[in-house]
């Protein structure tokens, strides 16, 4: 088994009555990567999370993600 660690970022977006509605998740290779596509992200959103994940899809292995950074409004839910 060959895993290899990608980060996922994800904006959140206002949604409807106050909510905060995920938008289009990034992923990425480096967590210098993640992090700047997190700063870029927040000048739209309202928050962004960083997600670490270990992975080999050859043999459909997906790890538990873990939060590596949250920046500004994000879901409680995101938090798990």
């Amino acid at each position: 088994m060959s895993t290899a660690t990608v980060y996922i970022v994800t904006p959140f977006r206002p949604g409807a009555r106050g909510s905060l509605a995920p938008g289009e998740p990034r992923r990425c290779s480096s967590e210098a990567e993640a992090m700047r596509a997190a700063d870029a992200m927040m000048l739209r959103a309202r928050g962004v999370i960083v997600l670490r994940q270990q992975e080999d899809p050859q043999v459909d292995f997906f790890g538990e993600p873990s939060v590596i950074a949250r920046r500004g409004d994000v879901p409680e839910i995101a938090l798990d």
